[in-house]
């Protein structure tokens, strides 16, 4: 089972940007783009949600979620590790700063969905209607024929016609084959120090 891009291709997007803050302002439910909704469960998660908030969001009794020991406020937890529902989570200072729902066989859907319906498995057809096509500079092929597609926004969830220092967010989508198998949101300002030196604690 692999994480989508991994922590390498992430740092290597968020470092084209001046990693300047932007603030913990989070994205309103309804701007699909950069939002995970479970469909099983209605959930909602957006970038700059608490800790707190988006546990509540994922176990009915958060408290029933297992605690990383020595938690700093900052750093990566992966929820329901070994599920199609997988989930890891990088928290800057409690806050939601990356969501990934993992990479799997396009046979295996997450309840976890991405821009209000995409999961994997999804078509590439309707990622691309969903989000539109990339600009050629955010289009990576990898030896494996994985197509690595990034979006980035502003601080208002505008999608953004070119790359500069003002992305406050970025969706990171992974197609194969003309299918979805993975996606991330993420905001530009993680440190990349940070995320370079974790290793995912697992939780639920």
């Amino acid at each position: 089972m692999k994480r989508i891009f991994g922590s390498v291709l992430l740092l290597s997007l968020l470092c084209a940007f001046a990693l300047t803050a932007c603030g913990e302002e989070k994205p309103a439910a309804d701007q699909g783009p950069l939002t995970f909704r479970n469909t099983e469960t209605s959930g909602v998660l957006t970038l700059g949600m608490t800790r707190q908030e988006a546990e509540k969001v994922l176990a009915e009794d958060p408290s029933t979620l297992a605690q990383p020991a020595d938690w700093t406020g900052s750093g990566t937890i992966t929820y329901y590790p070994y599920t199609a529902d997988h989930l890891t989570i990088y928290y800057d200072k409690d806050v939601v700063a990356w969501l990934d729902a993992g990479q799997m066989e396009a046979n295996v859907p997450s309840h976890w969905t991405i821009y209000d319906n995409l999961t994997r498995g999804s078509a590439e057809a309707d990622v691309l209607a969903q989000y539109g096509q990339p600009l050629d500079q955010n289009q990576q092929t990898a030896s494996d024929g994985t197509v690595h597609l990034s979006y980035y926004y502003d601080a208002d969830g505008t999608l953004m016609g070119e790359e500069n220092g003002s992305a406050a967010y970025v969706a990171l989508l992974d197609v194969r084959d003309g299918t979805l198998l993975g996606y991330q949101a993420a905001l530009t300002s993680i440190s990349s120090a940070s995320l370079a030196e974790e290793t995912p604690a697992s939780a639920g």
